[in-house]
């Protein structure tokens, strides 16, 4: 599950959960990003953080071994495998699966356009309050790059890109270059994987309810 999900996710959980909660839910992906050391459990540990973090491990577990993700991994990856590449996609089970997250963050966007904006405000005012610090008590270790990844994430402002088809494509080849998995490096290969998410999201919408259990408004403070 990719950022907007998880940060949807949080706000409906605790509509006015602190920006320490938000922070937290996106901590286990903004270390992963920035090389730091994984978080994978926060044992008994307390406080809003540690709680955002267990809401994005829950979530994810529970995400990745749903019927609904599976079926649409299929569907995404038969698209994949159908479209007039000039190089087909290498790894495109992997490229599937990250699809899928980020055509679902697409399809939130576009219900709550203001989702973004609230998550960013959320990080920024974490990141000033010590996020960095709390994160490496949790972690038990130094997390030299944490800041260095949460500013750049919010600075960049990617997220409000997933509203068009080529927004996506662009973050999909850029996951894939950091997994060093070059694909899409030619701009037709990036407007035929535009198209893909185009056709996609028909796709995918009849899914979301399962993905997201009753999508109701949320409340963004």
């Amino acid at each position: 599950m990719n950022y907007l999900a998880h940060h949807f996710l949080a706000r409906r959980s605790r509509p006015a959960g602190s920006a320490d909660f938000c922070a937290g839910n996106l901590l286990p992906d903004l270390l992963a990003a920035g090389s730091d050391p994984r978080l994978r459990s926060v044992s008994e540990s307390v406080g809003d953080l540690a709680d955002g973090v267990r809401l994005h491990l829950a979530t994810d577990k529970t995400f990745h071994g749903s019927a609904a993700f599976a079926d649409t991994q299929k569907q995404a990856n038969a698209l994949l495998l159908s479209a007039p590449w000039a190089t087909a996609p290498r790894r495109r089970f992997f490229v599937a699966h990250v699809l899928v997250e980020l055509a679902l963050d697409a399809h939130i966007l576009h219900r709550f356009p203001d989702l973004p904006t609230d998550l960013y405000a959320a990080l920024s005012q974490s990141l000033a309050g010590g996020l960095v610090a709390q994160a490496e008590t949790l972690l038990g270790k130094s997390a030299p790059n944490l800041y260095a990844t949460t500013t750049r994430f919010i600075e960049s402002g990617f997220l409000r890109d997933y509203a068009a088809p080529e927004g996506l494509a662009d973050s999909l080849t850029r996951v894939c270059h950091r997994a060093g998995v070059p694909n899409f490096e030619t701009a037709a290969d990036r407007e035929t994987l535009a198209q893909v998410f185009d056709d996609f999201a028909p796709i995918l919408a009849p899914f979301v309810p399962e993905m997201l259990p009753s999508i109701s408004p949320v409340v963004v403070q």
